[in-house]
């Protein structure tokens, strides 16, 4: 028999549960002290159908209530070896509303994906977060294994919004590493993009290792942040400089073969014991050794000056006598 309150059932009939949320009809909860359907199986196209009479609030009342006071249980267990294990569908604005005054709302395993979204405008949209006695809550936290907030003792990072920061609305938080991987499969050639409010590309990694930048790029020269400050021979620097083999190239990775002209990383590092890694050529240091070595040549300049002026004061004198 379907039980008080419920209509249908049988071993292949559907059972529709009947609740009045305002005292009338034939229940008054989805959970009833006066009959008992624990290890009942219902089968059928739509196994069990709740539907409510009327509209309800949203505070008090639902078309099915599940309460577990057990930390440890599980208020609703799905059990599927195939197809969904669960499925909402709603003509209304929201098909599922979860509200949950422990830690998480929703909390997602699977063998594959944790959870899988799809929609016709947007897999997910995360917003409007109340404020809390705490303040205002981010709207989006990904995080990894650890559990949020990550702490220094964490192996992993988080994507969240900061409503903290005013001018902060993604925050990446990583406790080492940030890969971003281009072109994967090996496909058409990937590339990494910052663009403005009109869409115009202002910062761009290729996969092949370029960086095109849109603007200014700005290196740090403050006093403030500087420290072991010494001198510079500047005609040793220039002397080096000379020496330097200059030698036309191209990338290994620049499948175009677009010419280049400089030295190699190594002999720049020989010849001036600069950067953290003598592969590269940071910015800042070919910005000083071409400084220095300027200098250098202007010193050298002046003093030749100062000497074509001194055979100039003989030779005038000579003349005179």
């Amino acid at each position: 028999m379907a039980g008080e309150g419920l209509s249908g059932g049988g071993e292949s009939g559907a059972v529709t549960l009947a609740v009045g949320f305002d005292g009338s009809g034939a229940a008054t909860s989805a959970a009833r002290s006066d009959h008992d359907h624990m290890g009942q199986s219902w089968v059928g196209e739509n196994p069990l159908i709740l539907e409510a009479p009327a509209q309800f609030s949203t505070t008090t009342g639902g078309v099915l209530v599940v309460k577990n006071t057990n930390n440890d249980g599980a208020g609703v267990l799905v059990s599927e070896s195939g197809g969904y294990g669960v499925w909402v569908r709603s003509a209304a604005d929201i098909g599922l509303v979860i509200d949950s005054a422990g830690r998480h709302g929703i909390f997602a395993f699977g063998a594959d994906a944790g959870a899988e979204l799809h929609g016709q405008t947007a897999g997910l949209v995360v917003g409007g977060s109340p404020t809390t006695e705490a303040g205002v809550v981010p709207d989006i936290v990904l995080s990894g294994n650890s559990c949020f907030p990550c702490g220094a003792e964490d192996d992993d990072g988080f994507i969240r919004s900061d409503p903290s920061l005013g001018s902060s609305d993604i925050l990446l938080v990583s406790n080492d590493d940030v890969v971003l991987q281009l072109d994967s499969n090996g496909g058409e050639g990937g590339v990494f993009q910052l663009q403005n409010e009109v869409g115009t590309t202002v910062f761009q990694v290729s996969e092949n290792g370029d960086v095109h930048v849109n603007g200014n790029i700005v290196h740090s020269s403050d006093r403030a942040v500087k420290t072991s400050l010494g001198g510079v021979d500047a005609r040793e620097v220039l002397d080096g400089l000379a020496s330097l083999e200059i030698s036309r190239w191209s990338f290994l990775a620049d499948e175009t073969g677009t010419p280049h002209v400089g030295p190699m990383a190594q002999d720049f590092n020989a010849a001036f014991g600069l950067g953290a890694d003598e592969r590269y050529i940071s910015a800042t240091d070919a910005d000083g050794v071409t400084m220095a070595a300027i200098k250098g040549l202007y010193e050298l300049v002046l003093e030749q000056q100062a000497r074509i002026e001194a055979l100039e004061a003989e030779v005038a004198a000579d003349r005179g006598q």
